[in-house]
């Protein structure tokens, strides 16, 4: 990938062939089928970039309901996170522009443990809460990252996610 941007990628030992879903800036994110489990779904995706440093990224997934995401017709990342076996990793991979590296890509992957403390999470979250924006967030320098999301009204819920640094979830109100 030459462009500036950032991808997710599923890699393990029974993805023959990396598979990935692509995210422009501001873009429409396609979600495609991925280890026998239907990720048919169009939805749009934005993009948010620290652009002085890109030491921070935010994938943004908008909307998502999050009774939908408990059925059987769940997003790309919360499938990954629910599904996860010793075999498969998340990668966030960031692009940086050519003049900042020759787009070179730099890997951010998410482990196991950290996966399902946040899958867990969200299985928390009551039924009845209709999020318009479900993120996903990591940071490089602080080697943390969490997941948030707003309710119908736009007020955040809080957010859950892992220190990396501690080596413990964290699950902290806005």
């Amino acid at each position: 990938m030459s462009s500036n941007g950032m991808y997710m990628r599923v890699v393990g030992q029974k993805v023959k062939d990396a598979t990935d879903v692509k995210i422009p800036g501001g873009g429409d994110g396609e979600f495609f089928e991925i280890m026998n489990w239907s990720m048919s779904m169009s939805r749009t995706v934005s993009m948010n970039t620290d652009t002085k440093n890109q030491d921070q990224g935010t994938i943004h997934f908008d909307p998502i309901n999050i009774s939908m995401l408990k059925s059987g017709a769940s997003p790309l990342l919360y499938s990954m996170m629910l599904k996860f076996d010793k075999t498969y990793q998340l990668e966030i991979v960031e692009t940086k522009p050519a003049s900042k590296g020759d787009g070179v890509e730099i890997s951010h992957k998410v482990t196991l443990d950290e996966a399902r403390t946040i899958g867990r999470s969200i299985s928390s979250i009551p039924d009845s809460i209709a999020h318009e924006n479900f993120t996903f967030s990591y940071n490089k320098t602080e080697e943390d990252f969490y997941i948030e999301g707003d309710d119908s009204t736009g007020t955040s819920i809080g957010k859950v996610g892992y220190d990396r640094k501690v080596n413990k979830p964290t699950s902290l109100a806005l």
